[in-house]
């Protein structure tokens, strides 16, 4: 197996509305802004995960179970460092 191949691993190709309104079912207050800024990348395209796939994995899960789980995993990681943050100022004055 040569090191130097490029795997692109994804469940599907979403777009950035596909991918918010997601977000909005799942956190129906967020906010969300556009903003009228150069972008490094403004091209949308789709990537092919067939390569991987040909080696023999098999995803499990969906762009709603991936966003699900991310919002989950960002709350515990808020919720952590309210507990770790100030006691890490206390200690530091």
């Amino acid at each position: 197996c040569s090191s130097d191949l490029i795997y692109n691993v994804l469940t599907e190709n979403a777009t950035v509305r596909e991918v918010i309104a997601c977000i909005r079912r799942l956190v129906p207050d967020v906010v969300v802004e556009e903003v009228d800024s150069p972008i490094m990348n403004q091209l949308s395209y789709t990537v092919s995960c067939d390569k991987f796939v040909r080696r023999g994995f098999t995803f499990h899960g969906n762009l709603q179970t991936g966003v699900k789980e991310t919002i989950e995993w960002l709350r515990c990681a808020r919720s952590d460092a309210e507990y770790i943050l100030p006691a890490a100022a206390a200690a530091a004055s």
